[in-house]
């Protein structure tokens, strides 16, 4: 009579995220913006640029003109990016 043995192994499939965000409607010249507020797609991510801390666009300081905001969430092989002109 021959041996025999089994193994079981769960595997969890997590859907990708999706790293969609919609940029502010108006020029923002002071103040600071909640980055977060703007996220359509997987939240739990990170904004990261120029004026950027902590999920919170801060043009205070900055020259006139346009400046790229990327939204990075998922982590590994599992991860997305969106990037905006603000």
């Amino acid at each position: 009579m021959a041996c025999q043995t089994s193994k079981t192994n769960v595997i969890t499939i997590n859907p990708s995220p999706t790293a969609t965000w919609t940029t502010f409607s108006t020029a923002q010249c002071s103040g600071t913006v909640n980055l977060s507020t703007y996220v359509t797609g997987t939240t739990g991510g990170t904004f990261s640029g120029t004026g950027v801390t902590s999920n919170t666009f801060n043009p205070n300081g900055l020259s006139a003109g346009s400046y790229n905001v990327t939204y990075t969430v998922g982590t590994g092989t599992c991860q997305a990016t969106q990037t905006h002109a603000v």
